[in-house]
């Protein structure tokens, strides 16, 4: 009989430790290469899309995963370059994706584009591989959408890791716009009457053109999509932020406290726009890295 009970134990623990295996194989985090990252770079042409890599790797280096920074159509590329020094330096491979007026306002632009992106990806990687979005201001209606439907794909080798919402979720309204408009102006952002007309008025256009096409689409994969629901969330916002609607902002949270989702939240009282780590860069960096440690398991 002991023998019996031995066997069963012995084969019991068998059984759990091949299943840990397996989960542990399925999420570990070092699963991009280096030589899968240099393919991707050479074959990804989007102007507005591109894969960085840490400067100090070699033909032995996996990174711990990758890093999707998606923001609106106002932040240029090479200050999006400048938000990827963390995770650079961290080890992670990061996508930066700041989206033209096209994808900001329609929808079927910004799927194609997502699925071109992330399945040329998919496509090139051997294994599964974690990826953080890092969502910023209007990047969230614009692509998260089609970030959430692309990895819910079962042949998708990229796993969702986590969603990071900085100054965001703006839900697509044309008074989001203005707002935008009032901090950027402030901020000395517009040189001439021609930069005021281009960064103001077109995405107020293209706004009210689709806004609720945008806002239907964000709240209908948030509401349902198993796959957004089951991964971590952190929400990084100041509450003197002219951009936001707070009100709207806090009850897009709290739908999602009431989906029993793994919800963090983090607020600065006295930064701009996006610019936090400007003023708070240890403070900033720390909670990231420590969201990316204990909640999305890669640090």
């Amino acid at each position: 009989m002991s023998k019996l009970l031995n066997g069963f134990a012995g084969r019991h623990w068998m059984l759990r430790a091949r299943n840990f295996i397996i989960r542990y194989q399925t999420i570990r985090p070092y699963s991009l290469s280096y030589e899968e990252a240099e393919k991707i770079k050479s074959q990804l042409q989007y102007r507005d899309a591109k894969l960085l890599t840490p400067k100090n790797g070699d033909s032995s280096t996996e990174y711990k995963g990758i890093m999707l920074l998606a923001c609106g159509p106002v932040m240029k590329y090479n200050s999006m370059k400048q938000f990827s020094t963390p995770y650079l330096e961290a080890g992670f491979a990061v996508i930066n994706m700041n989206n033209g007026f096209v994808d900001f306002a329609f929808c079927r632009p910004a799927d194609a584009k997502i699925n071109n992106v992330l399945g040329l990806i998919s496509d090139n990687i051997s294994k599964p591989c974690p990826l953080v979005a890092k969502m910023y201001c209007s990047g969230t209606p614009t692509y998260l959408p089609s970030i959430i439907k692309k990895l819910s794909q079962p042949d998708c080798k990229l796993k969702l890791s986590g969603v990071i919402f900085d100054s965001s979720p703006p839900l697509s309204a044309a008074i989001d716009v203005i707002r935008a408009s009032r901090f950027f102006e402030g901020q000395k952002r517009y040189p001439t009457v021609y930069h005021r007309i281009k960064e103001a008025l077109i995405p107020y256009t293209c706004m009210l053109v689709n806004g609720v096409s945008k806002r239907n689409a964000l709240d209908r994969i948030t509401s349902t999509s198993s796959l957004f629901q089951s991964v971590p969330q952190l929400y990084v916002y100041s509450t003197t932020d002219i951009c936001l609607d707070m009100s709207r902002l806090h009850k897009f949270i709290d739908k999602q406290c009431q989906r029993k989702a793994d919800v963090t939240v983090h607020t600065f009282n006295d930064t701009l726009h996006m610019l936090h780590r400007l003023k708070y860069p240890k403070e900033y960096d720390n909670l990231l890295f420590n969201f990316l440690r204990t909640k999305c398991k890669l640090l």
